[in-house]
């Protein structure tokens, strides 16, 4: 995970200012995300925690493929931690595969999905995309 290989790094030596500047950068990112964990499923049911969503995962994600090349002491990381990003988006794909596989063994049906504030913004943007070539109408707020 990128937190404890970060967590490491600054275990070993001297960080530079821009490794600890994007220490204190990604700490914020994530006292945002942390509110949104200890929302009710109605609060996190809205469009407000799809974009705090979608500016976390883009922020982070543009910061933290920069910050590796910035930070020479993050290279023998990077292979790990490129690793652990490719899983999350495999896993987000075979989630939205999964979900029209099951549509499609019932048709005419609703179907509830339950799963993390985290996964939801993903799910709802790649199911959108879907919905005309599948045959099914998203609901992603109730």
């Amino acid at each position: 995970e990128r937190g404890k290989a970060y967590s490491e790094f600054f275990k070993t030596g001297n960080p530079s200012k821009t490794a600890i500047t994007y220490k204190k950068l990604l700490s914020k990112l994530g006292k945002i995300q942390d509110e949104w964990d200890k929302s009710s499923l109605e609060a996190i049911n809205c469009h407000d925690c799809d974009t705090a969503t979608r500016t976390y995962e883009e922020t982070s994600s543009s910061i933290f493929t920069a910050i590796l090349d910035l930070v020479p002491g993050l290279n023998k990381y990077k292979p790990s931690l490129l690793q652990q990003e490719r899983y999350e988006v495999k896993r987000n794909k075979t989630m939205v595969k999964n979900i029209l596989n099951h549509n499609k063994s019932y048709e005419h049906k609703s179907i509830v999905v339950l799963c993390g504030y985290y996964h939801r913004y993903a799910l709802v943007k790649a199911l959108s995309k879907r919905q005309k070539s599948d045959c099914f109408e998203l609901k992603p707020y109730l």
